[in-house]
């Protein structure tokens, strides 16, 4: 399964829309489709409706969009904003492994997330929306541990 050791999941423009996964041991694979089939096929192996997952962990969060993704125990993917989009349905938004954060600092308007492996990811939003997107990140783990006590 693709998601249970990934730190990050982006989406990257190499002729066309692809996926870029960041594993914990720091390497990388490029996946040629666009990030929601990646997410979403990847769900469906587990068991899990995409939509019926956003709907069930906004309710705790009080948002619509942006909602934290657990996987796992061990992968809570957190919504962020990692590029501008080009066409009308290209999307910005890539994930981060909760878990996997060591640290986030600001850097001018965007905010650089470090990951446990050393890896750097910047992400085009401010540091208070990414301190905002990891508290929810925070009340989705907490969330699926108590549903999922194992």
């Amino acid at each position: 399964m693709l998601l249970f050791k990934v730190s990050a999941i982006m989406p990257v423009y190499m002729g066309g829309n692809k996926t870029k996964l960041i594993y914990d041991n720091s390497e990388e694979e490029i996946v040629p489709k666009a990030l929601p089939s990646v997410i979403k096929r990847n769900l469906k192996h587990i068991g899990c409706e995409y939509h019926t997952l956003v709907k069930y962990y906004a309710s705790y969060i009080e948002k619509k969009q942006g909602v934290p993704l657990p996987i796992s125990k061990d992968v809570v993917l957190m919504p962020v904003k990692v590029r501008k989009p080009i066409g009308k349905s290209d999307g910005a938004m890539g994930y981060i492994n909760y878990h996997h954060i060591k640290e986030f600092k600001k850097r001018g308007s965007d905010t650089i997330i470090t990951l446990k492996n050393g890896i750097e990811i910047t992400c085009l939003q401010t540091f208070n929306s990414v301190k905002l997107s990891y508290s929810n990140a925070s009340i989705v783990n907490k969330v699926y541990l108590n549903d999922n006590p194992k």
